[in-house]
């Protein structure tokens, strides 16, 4: 039997890629999570098996475990229409830098990275800056969409930006986003 991926989660949330994987059959263990919401500590320390907490994932800590899925839903508020759209002057844009070193470092099979859909309109410069982050090592197959989670059965009518990493030497198949 193969053994379980080993998954790392930086913004947390509320944790739904465990249970999205849980929803697939997809055998997984979290060998890390972190949030600086104490709700959403409580709710996943409750809820799901996790080998280590870290509340804050810029903490160097944070990227102690490698693994095979790397998921983070960095912090939205610099490029939100809700938020003041600081963009890299706003301190929350931390969380990206570390997640970007995380992955440069310990270089997960596969990251998803969510963040705001008009993060790419509103912010383009910053987010093409970002995806050439991303590009830069050669290593990653990188691609990114804007999709509504209502379109695939979950029960809120929200537009997100996805954007996912695939080590090149894993390929075998042509990536492509699910139809709604």
């Amino acid at each position: 039997m193969a053994r379980p991926l080993e998954v790392v989660s930086h913004c947390s949330g509320w944790l739904t890629e465990s249970q999205a994987l849980d929803n697939l059959g997809i055998p997984h263990e979290v060998l890390l999570a972190s949030d600086i919401n104490p709700a959403c500590k409580n709710f996943i320390l409750r809820n799901f098996k996790v080998e280590t907490w870290v509340d804050d994932m810029t903490a160097e800590s944070a990227a102690h475990h490698g693994c095979d899925i790397y998921m983070c839903g960095f912090p939205c508020q610099p490029f939100s229409k809700a938020g003041k759209n600081r963009g890299m002057k706003d301190k929350r844009t931390q969380p990206m830098m570390a997640m970007v070193d995380y992955i440069n470092r310990k270089q997960p099979c596969i990251a998803v990275l969510e963040n705001v859909a008009n993060f790419p309109t509103k912010h383009g410069v910053l987010f093409e800056r970002l995806l050439n982050v991303l590009n830069e090592s050669g290593l990653y197959e990188v691609h990114h969409k804007v999709l509504n989670t209502s379109d695939y059965g979950v029960p809120q009518n929200r537009e997100r930006l996805y954007i996912v990493l695939i080590l090149k030497r894993l390929i075998r198949l042509p990536f492509q986003f699910p139809e709604a």
